[in-house]
Order: C-alpha cells, then sequence, then structure tokens
C-alpha cells in the first residue's frame, strides 16, 4: 500500500480506489506516512534504549508491543470537512413505532465522513497471536433509491476529495455498497460459506414488527442478510440483528486465510450528528455454517462512525455519476433480483479469466451501450452451475 498524489481521477482512478480499499488504505486529513509493521516510526526508534517505552496501550488488550499498537492502513491527505449541526431524536416524536422506523431508515441517508475502525479482543486457540487493528475513513453520500414504504433501498458512493501539493484534487467518485430494508420479510438468503446463499424463510410471527437489511458489495452481488428489530426508548433509536453469517470483508478476503467467515451480531444507533455501527463477529475457521462444531480463531469487535457534513459538496458529484452509470446498475439490481426469486441457492465464483466481478461492472458502467444484455451476461459469468 502507498500513499498517492491524486488529481482529476478518472474511471481507472475509481478501479484504484476500489483495490486500495480491498487493501486497507486509510486516508487522513493529516499529512503523514504508510506504517510498516518492520518500520515501526521515530517513536518507537526513540525508545529502543528503553524496554518500557517500547510498549504502547491499546483499548482493551492493556500496553502492547510498539508494532502491535500501530493501525493497518496508508495516509494520503484528505480534504477538510464541515460538520452538521446536531438534530433533534426521532425517539421523541409523536408517531408510531412504524413510522419511527421508518424515519431513522431513512435518517441513515446524507453526506457523511466515514471512520471505519475494527480490532480482534481476543482469540480462542492455542496459537492465537494478536493482530494490529483496522482504521480507515472516507466521504460517503448515502441516496435514497427506493422508498415503497414497507422497503427501503439506500445506495452508498464514496465521493473522496485529496488534497496534494498542487492543491485540492476533483472528487474521486466510486459506487460503494448497497443496503435493503424490507418490513417483516419472511424470506432472506443467508450465507453458507465458500460464496454460497441459501434461501429461508419464516412465519408471520418469526418476523412481527421486524426489519431485515440485506447488504450488498460494491458490485451488487449478496454480502449478507438478516432481520432485526428497531427500538425507540428515551432519546435512544437503535436497531438490533440476529445472529448472522458473512463472507470475509474486502478489508481481508484478499490478506488473510486463516478463517473462513464471520459470524456476529449487529447494531445500528442513531446520533445527534448522525449514526454508528457496531459490529461484534466471530471469525470461523470452518467455511461452511453447517460444519459441526465449529471452530473459531478469534472475535472482533467493529464501529463504524458516519458523521454528517455540509462540506465538501458530495452530493453533486455523486449525482453526476448515478446519471451517467444508473441505467447499468439498474440493469444489474434487476439481474439479481431475477435469480433470488428463482433460486433456493446463489453460489458464485471468486474471479473469472483473474478478475473479480466488480472489474467486469465498473468498466462496463462506463457505457451504456445494452445495459441488460451487459448485467446479465457478466452475472450469469460468475454462478455456478447457471
Amino acid at each position: 500500500m502507498i500513499a498517492f498524489s491524486v488529481k482529476n481521477l478518472n474511471f481507472f482512478g475509481a478501479i484504484i480506489g476500489v483495490a486500495l480499499l480491498a487493501q486497507g488504505c486509510m486516508t487522513s486529513s493529516t499529512k503523514s506516512t504508510l506504517i510498516d509493521k518492520n518500520d515501526h516510526s521515530n517513536a518507537s526508534k526513540a525508545a529502543d534504549s528503553d524496554p518500557v517505552k517500547k510498549r504502547q496501550y491499546v483499548f482493551g488488550w492493556g500496553m502492547v508491543p510498539h508494532e502491535l499498537a500501530v493501525p493497518i492502513g496508508g495516509t494520503t491527505r484528505g480534504s477538510e470537512v464541515v460538520y452538521s449541526k446536531p438534530k433533534a431524536p426521532i425517539s421523541t416524536r409523536n408517531k408510531s413505532n412504524f413510522e419511527k422506523d421508518r424515519d431513522a431508515i431513512l435518517s441513515l441517508a446524507g453526506q457523511f465522513k466515514v471512520d471505519f475502525h475494527f480490532m480482534e479482543i481476543l482469540g480462542l486457540t492455542d496459537t492465537y497471536k494478536p493482530r494490529r487493528s483496522y482504521n480507515s475513513w472516507g466521504t460517503e453520500h448515502v441516496q435514497i433509491l427506493a422508498d415503497t414504504g414497507k422497503f427501503i433501498s439506500l445506495q452508498h458512493t464514496l465521493v473522496m476529495y485529496f488534497d496534494d501539493d498542487d492543491g485540492p484534487s476533483s472528487p474521486m467518485v466510486m459506487k460503494h455498497w448497497r443496503q435493503d430494508w424490507q418490513y417483516e420479510d419472511k424470506t432472506i438468503f443467508a450465507y453458507q460459506g465458500d460464496l454460497t446463499w441459501r434461501k429461508e424463510t419464516y412465519s408471520n410471527d418469526d418476523v412481527k414488527d421486524t426489519w431485515s437489511q440485506a447488504v450488498f458489495q460494491v458490485d451488487d452481488s449478496p454480502r449478507y442478510e438478516v432481520q432485526g428489530t428497531w427500538e425507540h426508548r428515551g432519546n435512544m433509536s437503535r436497531w438490533v440483528s440476529r445472529l448472522d453469517s458473512r463472507p470475509l470483508p474486502r478489508r481481508e478476503f484478499s490478506q488473510r486465510s486463516d478463517y473462513g467467515m464471520l459470524e456476529g451480531e449487529h447494531e445500528i444507533t442513531l446520533t445527534p450528528t448522525g449514526w454508528v455501527h457496531e459490529q461484534s463477529n466471530l471469525k470461523r475457521v470452518k467455511p461452511n455454517s453447517s460444519s459441526f462444531p465449529p471452530k473459531y480463531l478469534s472475535k472482533e469487535i467493529g464501529i463504524n462512525r458516519y458523521e454528517r457534513i455540509d462540506f465538501p459538496n458530495l452530493e453533486s458529484p455523486s449525482n453526476a455519476y448515478w446519471l451517467k452509470s444508473g441505467d447499468y446498475w439498474k440493469a444489474v439490481r434487476k439481474v439479481w433480483d431475477t435469480l433470488r426469486n428463482k433460486r433456493d441457492k446463489i453460489e458464485l465464483l471468486p474471479k473469472v479469466d483473474g478478475q473479480s466481478q466488480y472489474m467486469y461492472h465498473f468498466i462496463n458502467a462506463e457505457s451504456n451501450d445494452d445495459v441488460d444484455i451487459m448485467a446479465d451476461e457478466t452475472i450469469k459469468k460468475f454462478i455456478k452451475r447457471f
């Protein structure tokens, strides 16, 4: 991972951006250099003569060697942001719980500075060794893609401005993940391991007053889907999920092979200035969820903090991207909807001809010619036993 100067990024810059995010690139509003595990900074070198100073406090672990305390990530300089004023809580509105649920989900839209933090907090094997935490940040525009009452779709788009020696760059715009919310959803696709999802059905009693959250990758392929319940108590609104399984996150799937899937619960809590997504994940060694007894490597916690911002303007560059590429991504979603309606199981190939699925889609999205055919043919390449 390298720090880089960005000016007038085009589509290929977006592809580079995906690769950087996949490998754990961390952007920062302060200028600094990439920290390598073999180069522990000047502070560490200055402490070489004092064993006590070679250790550093990390929350949850106490004093650890300095090299473990330094989070993973490279650095670039991002433009300064201006935060929005706090908003009154949704939980105190004189509305039904269903309407408060809807308001809470819709409040996840807007433009945000986002901080991503993940840390393994314990090991579950006798050979486990602590690992460095992961920190990164970006700026995202979240738009309401659809709202039909009991169904809400929110599309995340990365819009990144960078500062280099020549001044601020033009925005780098890249489609990011999507989240679909469905009220009292009786059918979900649960992750089984090995890039396989299986349809599960539930009774009316099972899903009463719940909302499912389906999360999709940057290429609109499935990631995970789980039911949960919104709670509005006092000045707090939060959604708490049931237990679910997920593929390895993009920050680790190309870096690690010592575990096969995540298993855990997560929460979304509204704050006066945005929202916070908390995760509690077990890292399961055996890749198939039906394998018994399960074997776990470690447990990690994740905190993704979305802080609403007024500046820089993320909405206009995001809208420009979707005006150009929206027809193609609409065709992609249509293909996936058809597959989910027709199939009880979806199995994917990780790569075709050495390329991940998102690479094909980002190239296709640059052209609006025959979008339905391109979307259909691309997705079918990655379906096992189509």
